[in-house]
């Protein structure tokens, strides 16, 4: 038996609670599972739902064929609900007679609760809640928001049974989410705002270097010293990626991601009154570009776990793509319209527009797209040290003797570095090699082939693994565009004399160098999806270390070799081993399992 079926078959014990409990209330008798996969209303972390329909906190798109539906057999006529294409119920009709909905599927009205369950209203916490529900039974989910059955019974008690018109709409109980799907209207609605979000991550973290020069001259800061303040934001930035990962996987990624937004914007927007707040100008600069960094190094670890629960294999490339497009669309953001507010009104505007947007966008993710009731049951489970996550049977030092997790740290951190040096370098390299040019020119027109690049690769690698590609090939040629052929064009660049020429070479290695987000960074998701966020923030945070170090020591080889073809050597040297590295250990198989449930 292959270990996808040893996984489902495990999960079968899992049945046995609801399913004793339906037998015991109301006589009706479940249907056994079809085929080799049998139904469990609990979810083995990562993988795909059984259910359309599901309504679980942790969220995955379902197989294009899903397993067996719960769909109870009486007199009633139970059928599985069906799902249309856009994510909502096609029949509106319920089967005849009251009934509940648990798992996504029908459940007769009169399946009593458990004595033990909590009634409408109660207010059982979640963790006395799972205790008690599985207190009794080895070998069931150790996690409540893996149990449907809990989380079906926790929505009961809070917000009374799922039934009337919320039923028919197919609309989960208050407190509870759908699955995202890309290619739905409610998953673009999702990909839309994360690309937005992304978008004013880089608008506030663009902000200082914009300003650099006129608080500069406002506040007497020589080059050292303004080198601090924008230095200072990798500080922070280092230090939560891990963090952020974590609290991904633990409460969902959106929540963090939310929850870091208000902070940062509102620290944005405040820059100006911190910058006049007393006469240490340069302290209080510093400690909120500090803050910053850590507020906003939870972002992508958090995107990452997000993307890596609620987005299918065949669809997280052209996801992640664009949603990590929107970092250069918010540079060119910032640059355009930062410049016009920075001529026009001084630099504390540029701060406000980014800030300000900042806080808007959370205002609309909190009020559209996710409810206070969300917000609240991920901190109170956060409160109570209820894990949200299935504890793993691998442990990390075990983990982290697989040579894939090796291989994607490393590609991760040769990417991260080669991008760092590019971006740091770049302008400097223009100003001083073509003094005569335009400045808008060279620090434009690579990020405007950056994003159409970005969305380029992530199209491309869709599309390859649902003509029937191996994912691991998909994942190891978008790598040898991102990282060898992108450090190809890198080496031309430092081989030219001409501006266009330049222009052209640097454009193509900026541009891709995007194709990464569908090789390594999607690659780190197939690795290891019930942790993804935390492997991300792990190789996220070599990644920045790295730049960091990267970028000083290409300043190094600028004044004692004197030579710009030195710098743009590094980039190609550092791409080409990262890549090497990937195509000799790469795998795109899962390492988060247990050794009995391997399939590597």
């Amino acid at each position: 038996m292959d270990g996808q079926t040893d996984r489902w078959t495990h999960l079968a014990g899992s049945w046995e609670c609801a399913a004793r409990w339906l037998r015991a209330t109301s006589g009706v008798r479940p249907p056994s599972p079809s085929g080799s996969r049998p139904h469990s209303p609990w979810r083995h972390p990562g993988e795909s739902s059984p259910h359309p329909g599901d309504p679980g906190l942790m969220l995955v798109c379902p197989p294009p064929q899903s397993a067996c539906s719960l769909s109870p057999e009486g007199p009633a006529g139970g059928r599985p609900a069906h799902v249309s294409a856009d994510g909502v119920r096609a029949s509106s009709r319920p089967p005849a007679g009251p009934w509940h909905s648990l798992a996504g599927s029908w459940l007769p009205a009169s399946a009593q609760l458990p004595s033990w369950a909590p009634g409408p209203g109660s207010s059982t916490s979640p963790t006395a809640l799972y205790s008690t529900c599985h207190g009794s039974h080895p070998g069931v989910p150790t996690s409540l928001l893996e149990c449907h059955f809990c989380l079906f019974l926790l929505g009961v008690s809070r917000h009374g049974c799922w039934h009337g018109d919320r039923r028919a709409e197919g609309r989960p109980p208050p407190g509870l989410t759908r699955p995202l799907h890309p290619c739905r209207p409610e998953g673009q609605v999702w990909t839309g705002t994360l690309l937005l979000g992304t978008c004013l991550l880089y608008c506030a973290r663009v902000s200082m270097p914009v300003c650099a020069a006129a608080m500069s001259q406002d506040f007497g800061w020589n080059k050292k010293e303004a080198g601090v303040v924008l230095s200072s934001f990798f500080w922070g930035y280092c230090l939560t990626q891990v963090v952020g990962g974590h609290l991904g996987d633990r409460i969902g990624g959106e929540k963090v991601i939310l929850l870091s937004a208000s902070a940062w914007g509102f620290i944005t927007a405040a820059t100006p009154l911190l910058a006049h707040l007393g006469s240490a100008h340069l302290a209080f600069m510093t400690f909120s570009r500090i803050l910053t960094g850590l507020l906003q190094g939870v972002y992508f670890p958090a995107l990452t776990s997000l993307l890596s629960q609620k987005v299918r294999e065949s669809e997280r490339a052209f996801t992640y793509s664009t949603v990590g497009a929107g970092s250069q669309f918010g540079t060119l953001v910032t640059g355009a319209v930062g410049s016009l507010l920075l001529d026009w009104y001084g630099w504390p505007s540029v701060f406000y527009f980014s800030g300000g947007l900042t806080l808007l966008w959370v205002w609309y993710v909190y009020k559209c797209l996710l409810s206070e009731r969300d917000l609240i049951l991920a901190l109170g489970v956060l409160a109570q040290g209820l894990p949200v996550s299935r504890p793993t049977k691998v442990p990390w030092r075990q983990l982290f003797r697989k040579p894939a997790v090796w291989a994607a740290v490393t590609s991760q951190l040769s990417a991260a570095c080669s991008f760092f040096i590019l971006l740091c370098w770049l302008p400097t390299f223009f100003e001083e090699t073509f003094p005569s040019s335009k400045g808008w020119v060279f620090n434009v027109v690579p990020w405007l082939v950056a994003i159409p690049a970005s969305l380029l690769s992530g199209l491309l690698s869709d599309h390859l693994i649902n003509q029937g590609y191996r994912t691991i090939s998909v994942r190891k040629f978008m790598q040898v565009m991102g990282l060898g052929l992108s450090g190809v064009f890198a080496l031309c660049l430092g081989h030219t004399s001409s501006f266009c020429t330049s222009v052209v070479f640097a454009s193509a290695s900026i541009g891709l160098q995007t194709f990464n987000h569908s090789g390594i960074s999607v690659n780190i998701q197939d690795l290891a999806p019930s942790c993804a966020g935390f492997l991300f923030g792990v190789a996220n945070t070599a990644g920045a270390l790295a730049g960091v170090v990267g970028v000083c020591l290409g300043g190094y080889l600028i004044e004692t070799t004197g030579s710009w073809a030195s710098v743009f050597n590094l980039v190609a040297a550092v791409s080409s081993l990262g890549l090497c590295i990937f195509l000799v250990f790469g795998k795109a198989q899962r390492v988060d399992l247990s050794p009995a449930h391997e399939d590597l």
